[in-house]
């Protein structure tokens, strides 16, 4: 299934798994789903909040207002996708 928005987390923590291996652990201001966003692929991962938390589910028309208005938000959404494939490529 086609994603249609993706995720800030805006407080406590969350968890992103492959099925039961948890790999990434995401905390306040933490994006997650922009990639199935971006490439209009399904979901490679299911996010899992591990405290209470409060989320803003973000669909594309508002992703795009917030990448050409706000271009640190588009390079936090950069740097996050960079690290996660740093982080997956560290492990192997």
């Amino acid at each position: 299934m086609q994603a249609t928005s993706c995720t800030a987390s805006s407080a406590a923590r969350s968890s992103c798994a492959f099925g039961d291996k948890t790999v990434e652990t995401a905390s306040e201001g933490h994006v997650f789903g922009e990639m199935a966003l971006i490439d209009k692929s399904p979901r490679a991962a299911t996010a899992m909040a591990t405290a209470p938390t409060t989320l803003a589910m973000i669909d594309e028309r508002e992703f795009l207002f917030l990448v050409h208005e706000t271009p640190t938000f588009a390079m936090q959404v950069m740097r996050s996708l960079a690290e996660r494939v740093r982080n997956l490529d560290a492990r192997g």
